[in-house]
């Protein structure tokens, strides 16, 4: 992960400069895409799983409590 946010600083420094290493922006802003789309898909997953496990703990005690 820090190598890809150290590419990312470089082909902005490249960009500042003018230099031929911006030939390589697609690929660096592709990256940055997949790595930001990646990150939400895990958090989502993560929300996803921890929801249905709180629920079903929530569920359990209530039915308990309602056939006692």
């Amino acid at each position: 992960m820090f190598a890809f946010l150290g590419q990312v600083v470089d082909l902005l420094d490249a960009w500042r400069t003018g230099s031929g290493a911006a030939e390589q922006a697609p690929r660096v802003l592709w990256g940055i895409a997949i790595v930001l789309i990646t990150s939400i898909g895990m958090v989502a997953l993560r929300a996803a799983m921890q929801h249905q496990g709180l629920a079903r703990n929530l569920k359990e005690p209530l039915a308990a409590a309602q056939s006692g």
